[in-house]
């Protein structure tokens, strides 16, 4: 038997909670209700709830009567804030197995912050109104593994519609429960991470690929403004023990904005833990833009600039040589913080695949200009490589393999994966 808690704003959505308990009750498994509502008491009838909306405030030091003086919008806030503090506390006490919500934008604001409190592999599903039309998900998953489902008609009484889909959405994280719900796994043995995109995985995969074959794993994130992040949160944590960090893509969107922002403080991680890294400067040439959002979202004078379309929605813009500049100097300023070893290594030909001689986005003043200015940046101790490749090219990925390499074999690291 499972349990499986609900996490929902029991002043409102108690009869749709109820109709989720009754589903998961009959399947076999247990039920922890958390109350989030933010008026100050539950519905008359709402049923049983195991942690009230008091016990989550208490967990964060709060009591109701400071919440109801507050306006909406902070209760709603100071609520989000304190669920993920008795979120957290009860998964720690082995309360519940897997955690789902469901609700509207007041709900899932809240339910998302308390589950971006959970280890990633932790069962979480969010049944929502939100999870459709022009939404943005990253504020709702972060880099953790959420899955939103829409919930199609509001979750406002049971109806023909909200009958099916919580019933599929109780199908979903029992399931996850009983077959799933598996954490990272404790182990001695090294990890290595590694970023990349489809403009730099030639010379990424080419790496890992060797990386794989002597014995080391690796566990690649696509830097799209979440995945770099994900991974910095993974080294802070100790799952990664070393850093092929090869596409330092998500630095120009932090500095310029673009499609793949929100990763912000690349590179810190990996210096405050002092292991060991070979970076290069992957995609660095180029901002992503998406059409999703509107030409006034892609830079200035971007029909001016090379550009390529990488799909239907998706632009790669060529940055100037005084942007790519700027994005230098922050990336030198961030390596220069490492306390560990440390590669620097520079494919010449070009620093994603269209930036190769011959192809759309090759610029060599432009891919000049970076280089100047990061070697001119960097401590003279750090390991400055150059190498006459593009960095898709493969023997690039073996090149950067065997650095990292060299590093873990003078000085083996072994550090424990958390289990949380």
């Amino acid at each position: 038997m499972k349990t499986i808690a609900i996490l929902a704003t029991m002043d409102t959505k108690h009869i749709e909670v109820s109709y989720a308990r009754n589903l998961i009750e009959t399947l076999g498994h247990a039920v922890r209700v958390i109350d989030i509502g933010v008026s100050g008491k539950p519905a008359e009838g709402a049923g049983a709830i195991e942690i009230q909306a008091g016990e989550v405030l208490h967990a964060a030091g709060l009591s109701l009567e400071t919440l109801t003086r507050m306006d909406k919008g902070a209760r709603i806030e100071t609520m989000a804030s304190a669920a993920a503090i008795a979120v957290a506390e009860c998964f720690k006490r082995k309360d519940f197995d897997a955690i789902l919500s469901l609700g509207g934008i007041q709900n899932t604001i809240m339910a998302a912050t308390a589950m971006r409190a959970l280890p990633v592999g932790v069962p979480k599903l969010i049944l929502s109104t939100m999870a459709s039309g022009k939404r943005l998900f990253g504020p709702f998953v972060g880099a953790k593994d959420i899955v939103v489902m829409h919930s199609v008609a509001d979750i406002s009484g049971i109806n023909r519609i909200t009958r099916s889909v919580i019933a599929n959405a109780v199908g979903a994280i029992v399931g996850m429960a009983m077959y799933g719900n598996r954490r990272i796994e404790a182990s001695d043995a090294l990890v290595i991470g590694a970023t990349m995109l489809g403009v730099t995985s030639g010379g990424v995969s080419a790496a890992t690929a060797r990386l794989q074959d002597a014995g080391y794993e690796t566990i690649s994130f696509h830097a799209t403004g979440v995945g770099g992040r994900a991974m910095e949160h993974f080294i802070a944590d100790k799952v990664i023990g070393a850093s092929l960090d090869l596409t330092l893509h998500e630095i120009s969107s932090e500095v310029f904005g673009g499609y793949c922002a929100g990763a912000n403080d690349r590179l810190l991680a990996a210096a405050a833990a002092g292991i060991p890294q070979v970076v290069a400067p992957g995609a660095v040439d180029i901002l992503s833009c998406s059409t999703d959002f509107g030409v006034d979202s892609f830079p200035s004078n971007w029909r001016a600039r090379k550009s390529i379309a990488h799909n239907a929605s998706l632009y790669h813009v060529k940055l100037s040589a005084a942007e790519i500049a700027q994005v230098a100097t922050v990336i030198a300023e961030r390596l220069n913080q490492a306390t560990g070893p440390l590669t620097v290594l520079i494919p010449k030909r070009g620093f994603c695949e269209a930036g190769a001689p011959g192809r759309p986005l090759h610029d060599a003043a432009i891919d000049a200009a970076f280089i100047d200015t990061l070697r001119r940046g960097l401590k003279r101790s750090i390991r400055w490589v150059e190498a006459d490749l593009n960095i898709s090219q493969p023997e690039f990925g073996e090149l950067a393999a065997a650095e990292l390499q060299a590093y873990l074999q003078a000085q083996p690291v072994a550090l424990a994966m958390d289990s949380a």
